[in-house]
């Protein structure tokens, strides 16, 4: 999610001794209540984030 801003020197990326495993995440929402506006916001940027 940071590739953009690393890109562009905004912040730094930190060098860790031991790698960090890759994680999932997942999102669960009931389809029946609407979403706030920053809730849709994560959730597309999820879905976009696993397309690339």
């Amino acid at each position: 999610m940071a590739r953009e801003a690393i890109q562009k020197r905004q912040i730094v990326q930190i060098h860790l001794r031991e790698e960090i495993p890759p994680r999932q995440i997942c999102l669960v929402y009931d389809r029946q209540r609407p979403m706030s506006a920053a809730a849709r916001k994560l959730k597309d940027t999820l879905l976009k984030e696993r397309t690339d």
